[in-house]
């Protein structure tokens, strides 16, 4: 089944929600989103016991991921009570939410512009998801940037998804044979390592008309470690770097990949 939480302002949510599969069934859909704000510290079980499992989207204006336990909303919570004043349109999840969310939830951060990834300090945002599973970062209008290159998002396994209208300024991603897809607006940025453990990489521009002809990937260093790297239109991988480390094969769908 389905379970949405949704508003024209503010959606504030700290229960749980069990949408899970029956003895044949998949497992459900969750939405928690606010047109205006939205302020998640809940916990969400989609598992399905022979099934797929489901997803849980998130879908606010902006989205924060803040360091460790505590969003930096979190302080607005006093006695069970909300502050709806405080809220800007910027939803803030904490580190460790995210990474308590169930391993066969599929996750979406949807915002409608930005999302931030805060310094981490553990140097890693290390989500559960395994194979069969994904993560989405999802920025319609805006970017996905990392406050620290040198931070790391890791899956168990699990596909990893950053698409953003505009462009990516991004760290280290890890995905232990889970698929990496960037698509991106205008071009992204890498801090770090692109590490698929034997999963596949894709780079390409967004699938809308205003997007550019290419995806522009730049960085100091641009180390791949993929079994297969693949594109879309034309995509240019490009390094101030002399070297460019890439261990996969390289293909394009009817475009040119310039190194």
């Amino acid at each position: 089944g389905e379970v949405k939480i949704w508003s024209d302002g503010t959606s504030i949510f700290f229960g749980k929600i069990t949408a899970r599969g029956g003895d044949s069934g998949d497992g459900g859909f969750v939405e928690v989103s606010g047109k205006e704000n939205l302020f998640f510290e809940g916990s969400v079980d989609t598992t399905a016991k022979n099934g797929k499992q489901g997803r849980l989207l998130l879908d606010p204006l902006d989205i924060i991921i803040a360091d460790g336990s505590g969003g930096i909303d979190d302080s607005k919570l006093l006695n069970g009570i909300i502050d709806f004043d405080d809220f800007d349109g910027t939803y803030t999840i904490s580190e460790e939410t995210l990474e308590a969310l169930q391993a066969t939830t599929n996750i979406t951060l949807d915002a409608e512009r930005n999302i931030y990834l805060s310094d981490l300090s553990d140097g890693r945002l290390d989500l559960k998801q395994v194979n069969g599973s994904s993560v989405t970062f999802l920025a319609r209008t805006g970017f996905i940037s990392f406050a620290d290159k040198s931070d790391e998002i890791r899956t168990q396994g699990g596909n990893l998804n950053l698409i953003a209208g505009t462009h990516q300024d991004i760290g280290k991603l890890t995905s232990n044979g889970g698929k990496i897809s960037l698509q991106v607006g205008i071009y992204a940025n890498l801090g770090g390592d692109i590490n698929t453990g034997g999963g596949n990489f894709f780079v390409g521009p967004l699938d809308r008309p205003s997007a550019q002809s290419f995806a522009h990937i730049s960085g100091n260093a641009v180390p791949v470690y993929s079994s297969h790297i693949s594109g879309a239109s034309s995509n240019r991988l490009v390094s101030s770097n002399p070297d460019i480390n890439i261990r996969a094969d390289i293909s394009s769908s009817g475009g040119e990949v310039v190194l």
